[in-house]
Parts: structure tokens; sequence; C-alpha cells
């Protein structure tokens, strides 16, 4: 059962990579093509980095599961930043 909520953490922080991406790369005709492969890898290693603090803190490590849950928004807000300052640039 804990790998079930763990899942679910890892989608719920991969998420919101995926579907920004997805709406700029539809939305700026423009966009370089690649942009989605890389949002793939940063979706796989936020989610990878979700999963794992949520079985840290399902193994009662608190304190490094909202360490590694910290590089996971990390990563998250380092992509969201990325396309938005990629949308700028590419108006």
């Amino acid at each position: 059962m804990p790998y079930l909520r763990a899942l679910g953490w890892a989608a719920f922080a991969s998420a919101p990579v995926l579907i920004a991406t997805l709406a700029v790369a539809s939305s700026r005709p423009a966009a370089p093509g690649s942009l989605v492969t890389r949002a793939l890898w940063a979706c796989w290693i936020a989610g990878a980095l979700a999963f794992v603090a949520a079985l840290l803190h399902h193994r009662g490590a608190e304190r490094s599961a909202r360490v590694v849950g910290a590089f996971a928004a990390v990563v998250v807000a380092l992509w969201l930043g990325f396309l938005v300052w990629l949308s700028a640039a590419l108006a």
C-alpha cells in the first residue's frame, strides 16, 4: 500500500511539468521540438524524487523525506520558470 501512495505523489509532482510543457509546445509554434523530450526527463526526475520522499516518510525518516521532497519541488519550480522564460522569449 505505501507504493500506491508514493506513486500518487510521484504523479502529483510530475503532472505540472508535463501539462505546462504541452501547453507551451502547442501554443508556440516556434518552440523547439526537443522541449517535450526534455520535459519527460524533468518529469521523471521530479517523480522519482517525490516517490523516494514518500517512501522515506512512510519508513519514518521525516527529515530526509522533507529534503528529498524539497529537491523534487525545486526541479518542478526550475522547469516551470524555464517555461515562463521560454514562452516570453518566443513571443
